[in-house]
């Protein structure tokens, strides 16, 4: 596909409540402050939306790339074709384990979104142990698993 004469259906994305804007630059994006325009960006704030991106790219068959906190990553000058997702789904919250589990530990749940160092954080003052040592690590909890992190 080529992208740069491709007109994707903006108005199906508006209607399930994104915005999806064209040529917005990527070096406000990044850690670095580098980084060209993306042909499309939008940004989810939530789960629901981040996959109502993802799929409403795939229908229109427009390459994507979701974007979390901007660090670790270097965006050529030239821009990102396709849809960039800026990825604010962020929501962090501790549940209960489910009923047939044997084991009552809670569960922390945590969208991709989510800083490392501030699900750490949240973890710590839930009282839960374990993730301590992710108080300094930078990026989200989506680039961590993603690229392997700790």
């Amino acid at each position: 596909m080529n992208v740069a004469t491709f007109s994707p259906d903006l108005a199906a994305a508006a209607a399930f409540g994104v915005d999806v804007k064209r040529d917005v630059a990527l070096a406000p994006y990044t850690t670095m402050k580098v980084g060209g325009p993306a042909d499309y960006f939008a940004t989810a704030t939530d789960m629901p939306q981040l996959m109502k991106l993802v799929r409403w790219a795939r229908r229109m068959e427009l390459p994507y790339f979701i974007l979390g906190g901007g660090s670790n990553v270097l965006i050529s000058d030239r821009g990102m074709r396709g849809l960039v997702i800026d990825n604010r789904s962020r929501a962090m919250r501790v549940d209960e384990p489910p009923c047939c589990e044997e084991d009552r530990r809670p569960y922390l749940f945590a969208e991709s979104g989510a800083a490392m160092a501030g699900v750490a954080r949240f973890s710590v003052n839930a009282g839960l142990t374990g993730l301590e040592w992710a108080v300094s690590v930078p990026g989200t909890i989506g680039g961590a698993v993603i690229n392997n992190a700790g």
